[in-house]
């Protein structure tokens, strides 16, 4: 879960989301909203009950984190990892 620790920026609108890892378990936080534990689906796919919301991590060829595709109510948006 370590490799997906992180920011990305989403590219419209223009947000960053946090994603922290807390006791072994994957946190979410969207600007300075609260946080959202996020549950595995599968390697790459994450959602949260929470807030209603599923993160897929994308990996480059090296199989480095490099981004995501954040979907929430019909909404499907991409971002970069950015730190």
């Amino acid at each position: 879960l370590e490799k997906y620790v992180g920011q990305y920026e989403l590219a419209a609108p223009k947000i960053v989301i946090s994603f922290t890892l807390e006791n072994g378990k994957l946190f979410g936080q969207v600007g300075g909203q609260s946080k959202f534990a996020l549950s595995a689906e599968s390697e790459t796919v994450f959602f949260s009950k929470d807030v209603n919301l599923q993160i897929t991590f994308t990996k480059d060829a090296q199989g480095q984190t490099t981004g995501l595709t954040f979907k929430q109510g019909g909404a499907v948006i991409p971002a970069q990892k950015i730190k």
